[in-house]
């Protein structure tokens, strides 16, 4: 369905029969839910601070025994989230550089890192 016949046929609904898809659609689609629920209550603050916390564990565990994973696409994830939701620029920016600086961390440490990885934390960058 093109955007235009939507706009039509929204138009010849009821505001009742609207609100009932509305509530349908948050019912059925998780996405709808999470963007109503930061459209209600937008706390970025503890949303960029969850995703560092996880991005974080990504390259140092907190069990030590485990292996880190290092893998860039869960910061890309949660970066594309930001950006679908609307999250202010400057703190969504703030967490891409806060990627960086943790893979900074973790290379530092390490003396035998892959190619792959070095290239994939400059496309992080670009």
């Amino acid at each position: 369905m093109s955007k235009r016949a939507l706009k039509k046929y929204l138009k010849e609904l009821d505001k009742e029969d609207l609100e009932e898809q509305i509530i349908d659609l948050y019912e059925r689609l998780d996405e709808v839910k999470v963007f109503y629920n930061f459209v209600f209550n937008p706390n970025e603050r503890k949303l960029i601070e969850n995703a560092k916390i996880k991005i974080s564990r990504e390259y140092f565990p907190e069990n030590r025994r485990k292996r880190p994973k290092a893998r860039r696409s869960v910061a890309q994830k949660f970066i594309k989230h930001f950006i679908k939701l609307g999250v202010d620029p400057i703190k969504t920016a703030d967490l891409m550089l806060y990627n960086i600086e943790i893979a900074q961390t973790f290379a530092e440490d390490r003396s035998s890192i892959k190619e792959a990885f070095y290239k994939s934390m400059y496309k992080s960058y670009e």
